[in-house]
């Protein structure tokens, strides 16, 4: 048996050729959205506490948990001061051996519980967990689609030690953050 989804009567509200010019405007205004290349979401984040802002003003996120987490940070009060793509590393990978830059996602002063500092300087990259785990080869996995998925891993892996060797040398505190914890 096949589910069928019903929505209801058909109707002729948001056509745009029985609508007036202002209705077609105020229709594609509410559904405007930026999508990027790979399906995400994407666009400029506005600022609530500009205060708390470090860096330029105009800031791009590039999935909508990663605009969760802006708006977070700028609005928990424990924050006190953060940025987006601040932190720049340098990193290889065994493709080509040459040397990369890597944008750190979010830096971050925060207030952290039972801690002696005062404040605390992370630096956190945002993943989705399928790339923060080495890839799976499935009976139906095309073998490009691995390969694809291992290369995404290995170089993941390359800025993630990176970064945690930028951490050590400097005194922050490197996370990783995904849609799981």
């Amino acid at each position: 048996m096949i589910d069928t989804l019903t929505f209801g009567e058909p109707t002729t509200e948001f056509t745009t050729s029985t609508q007036p010019a202002e209705a077609t405007q105020k229709i594609q205004r509410k559904v405007k959205r930026q999508w990027s290349q790979y399906g995400t979401l994407h666009g400029t984040y506005n600022l609530i506490n500009k205060d708390k802002y470090r860096g330029e003003p105009n800031i791009t996120y590039r999935s909508s948990w990663e605009k969760k987490i802006f708006y977070w940070l700028d609005t928990q009060p424990s924050i006190k001061q953060w940025g987006s793509e601040s932190v720049v590393v340098s990193y290889k990978t065994p493709f080509d051996n040459l040397l990369h830059k890597y944008y750190i996602d979010v830096d971050f002063w925060a207030k952290e519980a039972n801690s002696e500092k005062e404040y605390t300087h992370f630096i956190v990259e945002i993943k989705p967990f399928c790339q923060t785990i080495p890839p799976v080869k499935g009976p139906r996995t095309r073998e490009s689609t691995y390969r694809k998925a291992c290369e995404t891993y290995i170089t993941n892996v390359c800025k993630w030690n990176a970064a945690l060797e930028y951490a050590n040398k400097t005194g922050k505190k490197f996370k990783i953050w995904t849609e799981k914890g």
